[in-house]
């Protein structure tokens, strides 16, 4: 098994084992599906990798769906629920697996209850960055920039019994689809994310260790290697290149069925 030098890369990372990389973005913008990618391309170098979900526990998720349906779960208790979750699992998992110098891949991470809360609940912040200055910053965030067109069109090509994007926000629940909704939700989102991306004082993090995948943009992320080379992440970036024109598509058929749809109304009137 390689075995690196953890702290080298970073001067506050000398009482710092293992490796925390957060992988963050939209819902249904394939990150999941390049985090199986990255963890066998490590696995084959012989890295001890753990990978960690945001929210995972089942009997969590089957609490807050019982609380949602019966209208009981407000913004404010989903909040609370969530930040005692992701305190429990990095206690629980992250922290211990960082100690055995593994790498960890945090499918979501603390930036996804920021976002969140941020539409949610219109809540200003404090306790993320209350549980931000306690829990470990990671040492890479790869963020997956795909517009929330593309991630609905994406969430559609799944059947219907797998896919869901659980939100608590009032004023978009009054919206009159449920596409509208989705659409509106994930747009909100990824807002949220473009400002904590740009905010490099509150991640704590140099430029260079977030990393944006936008399947456009050349990779710029010569410090991550020798973690995950720079060729694996331009595969990931070709990945999402693919991934984009693929749904694309999909996105531009169904403008183009819409507006079909609105002439022959406007006819018939």
């Amino acid at each position: 098994m390689s075995k690196h030098n953890h702290s080298l890369m970073f001067e506050s990372a000398i009482s710092r084992p293992g490796t925390l990389i957060a992988i963050e973005g939209l819902s249904f913008s394939g990150k999941t599906t390049a985090i199986r990618f990255l963890q066998k391309e490590l696995q084959k170098r012989g890295e001890k990798i753990v990978v960690v979900e945001w929210n995972a526990i089942t009997s969590v998720k089957r609490m807050l769906n019982w609380l949602h349906k019966r209208g009981w779960l407000t913004p404010i208790m989903y909040c609370l629920i969530q930040w005692g979750l992701c305190v429990f699992v990095y206690f629980r998992r992250i922290r211990p697996a960082l100690a055995e110098n593994s790498i960890v891949l945090a499918d979501r991470y603390i930036h996804t209850g920021l976002t969140r809360d941020t539409v949610n609940s219109r809540l200003s912040g404090w306790l993320s960055s209350m549980l931000y200055k306690i829990v470990r910053k990671p040492d890479w965030v790869l963020f997956f920039s795909v517009p929330p067109r593309i991630c609905i069109a994406s969430m559609n090509a799944i059947p219907s019994s797998h896919r869901s994007l659980f939100y608590l926000c009032k004023w978009i629940k009054k919206l009159e689809t449920a596409a509208l909704r989705d659409l509106i939700y994930l747009q909100h989102l990824d807002a949220a994310y473009q400002k904590i991306i740009a905010n490099k004082t509150w991640l704590r993090l140099k430029s260079g260790n977030v990393v944006i995948l936008d399947g456009h943009t050349r990779v710029n992320a010569k410090g991550l290697d020798p973690w995950i080379p720079m060729v694996t992440l331009e595969h990931v970036n070709q990945e999402i290149s693919q991934y984009r024109n693929r749904f694309t598509s999909q996105v531009t058929f169904c403008a183009s069925v819409e507006m079909e749809k609105s002439r022959n109304r406007g006819a018939i009137m």
